[in-house]
C-alpha cells in the first residue's frame, strides 16, 4: 500500500515510470483532490530535499521505524472504488518513503475530527504487552512463560526447555530421543504478544494469538511431525533424510526446505498455507500421509484448503499475510468480520453486533502497537461507529 505508493513516486521522480506504471500513478492522483495534492508535495523536490536534511539517515527502513515510532497512524488512499481505511489521530497523517529519501506528509483536518455520535467508547484495551503463553510438558505441568524467569524451564531426556533473555524459547540438547517420544504443547492465548520458539532440530516457529503448536521434544523415526491451531509462521531446518511435515486442522504440509506461513483458525473459511521460500507439498491429512490430490507450491504461491480440496493462488499479498509477525494489521478489500476476527484474537475481546452489517470493505495497515481505541477511531473515519464495553467486549453499532 504505502510501499507501492512510494516506489511509483520515487519512479516518478527518477523519470523511470513504465507507461503501465504511469497510469496506475495516474489512478490514485484522480482518486481524489487530497491524492493530487499530496503527489504536487512529493515532487516538490526542493521541499522534499529540505525534509529529508531534518532526518539523521537516509536508510528507508530506520527512517520509516522512526517516524512511525512517533506518528503511528500513516495511511495512504489506494485507487480502489471501495471505502479506505485511513490511519488517523487528532489528524490526518500520509507516510510515503521515496527512491532517495522520505517525506512526511502531515496536515492538521478539523474537518476530519470524528463525530461526537462515533466516540461511544466507554473505556479502552491497550495492545499486549507481554506474552501469556505457556507451555505443557509431556508429563501434564505447565510452565507459565510471563512469569518464568531467564534460563532452563524443565529438563526432558537429554533435552533442556531455555528461556532467552530476548522472551524466546528453544530446546537444545542431544536431540536423541528416549524410546519413548514425549511431546509439549506451547499454547499462546487470546491477547498474548507473539511468541517465538526454535525446536530441537533447530527449525523455529512464530505463534500468533489464539494458536498452539504440538511438537515431540526430539525428533524421531523417518519424519518429523508437528501440529498447529490457528496461525503460525515456519522457519524449518531442512534434512531431506527427514522430511519436516506439519498437520493444520485437515491440512497436511510437508516442507522441503522452506519458509512458509499456515492460518488454519476454525473460524475462517479455509485453511491457507502460503510459501515464501523453498518449496513446500500441501494436501489433506490422513492418517499422518498426504491424499492424492496433494499441490506443490512455489515461492510467492498459496494454498488454500475447503472440504479436502487445494485450490491455488498464485498471487497472494505476502505483505498481508506476513503482517502479523512483522507488528502490523494489514486488511485489503476485508469486510467488517474478518477486521473483528483479527482484532478479537490479538485485544481478547468478545465481538458481537446491533444490527446487520454492510457489504463495505476496507484497505488498510496499521501497527498492533495501538490500543483498541485507536484502531477503532481508524474505522470511525469510515464511518464505522462502535462502542467498548466493561468485560472486555466490542460492539459494532449499524
Amino acid at each position: 500500500m504505502v510501499s507501492r505508493i512510494s516506489f511509483l513516486v520515487a519512479k516518478y521522480n527518477r523519470a523511470e515510470l513504465s507507461g503501465e506504471e504511469q497510469l496506475e500513478l495516474n489512478d490514485w492522483i484522480n482518486l481524489s483532490a487530497a491524492n493530487a495534492s499530496l503527489f504536487a508535495e512529493l515532487t516538490d523536490q526542493a521541499a522534499t530535499r529540505s525534509h529529508v536534511q531534518k532526518m539523521d539517515s537516509y536508510d528507508e527502513a530506520a527512517i520509516r521505524a522512526k517516524i512511525e515510532s512517533h506518528y503511528p497512524y500513516a495511511f495512504i488512499q489506494q485507487p480502489k472504488p471501495r471505502r479506505i481505511w485511513y490511519r488517523v489521530a487528532a489528524a490526518a497523517a500520509v507516510l510515503v518513503l521515496l527512491g532517495s529519501g522520505i517525506y512526511f506528509y502531515y496536515t492538521n483536518s478539523g474537518q476530519h475530527k470524528t463525530e461526537t455520535k462515533n466516540q461511544l467508547a466507554v473505556q479502552d484495551i491497550a495492545a499486549p504487552k507481554n506474552n501469556r503463553a505457556t507451555i505443557t510438558l509431556a508429563n501434564g505441568q505447565k510452565v507459565f512463560l510471563d512469569s518464568a524467569a531467564k534460563g532452563t524451564l524443565a529438563v526432558q531426556g537429554n533435552i533442556k526447555v531455555e528461556k532467552l533473555g530476548d522472551g524466546k524459547i528453544a530446546y537444545n540438547g542431544d536431540t536423541q530421543p528416549k524410546i519413548t517420544i514425549e511431546y509439549n504443547t506451547l499454547t499462546n492465548p487470546r491477547g498474548s504478544k507473539v511468541i517465538n520458539i526454535t525446536l530441537s532440530d533447530g527449525s523455529r516457529v512464530w505463534l500468533n494469538a489464539e494458536s498452539s503448536l504440538k511438537y515431540p521434544v526430539a525428533f524421531a523415526g523417518k519424519e518429523r511431525i508437528v501440529e498447529i491451531g490457528g496461525e503460525a509462521y515456519f522457519e524449518v531446518r531442512h534434512d531431506p533424510a527427514k522430511p519436516f511435515k506439519v498437520k493444520a486442522g485437515n491440512t497436511l504440509v510437508e516442507d522441503i526446505g522452506t519458509k512458509f506461513n499456515i492460518n488454519a483458525y476454525p473460524d475462517e473459511n479455509a485453511e491457507r498455507i502460503t510459501l515464501l521460500e523453498g518449496a513446500i507439498e500441501v494436501g489433506a491429512a490422513s492418517a499422518g500421509t498426504k491424499t492424492a490430490n496433494s499441490r506443490r507450491l512455489a515461492p510467492n504461491e498459496q494454498a488454500l484448503m475447503q472440504a479436502g480440496q487445494v485450490t491455488l493462488n498464485t498471487h497472494p499479498d505476502l505483505e498481508e499475510v506476513m503482517a502479523w509477525k512483522n507488528g502490523l494489521f494489514d486488511f485489503h478489500n476485508a469486510d467488517i468480520k474478518a477486521i473483528m476476527q483479527q482484532l478479537s484474537r490479538w485485544y481478547d475481546v468478545q465481538v458481537s453486533y446491533e444490527g446487520k452489517t454492510t457489504d463495505e470493505t476496507y484497505n488498510g495497515e496499521i501497527g498492533r502497537t495501538l490500543s483498541l481505541k485507536d484502531v477503532m477511531e481508524g474505522l470511525a473515519f469510515t464511518h464505522v461507529k462502535y462502542r467498548i464495553e466493561e468485560g472486555r467486549k466490542l460492539v459494532i453499532l449499524p
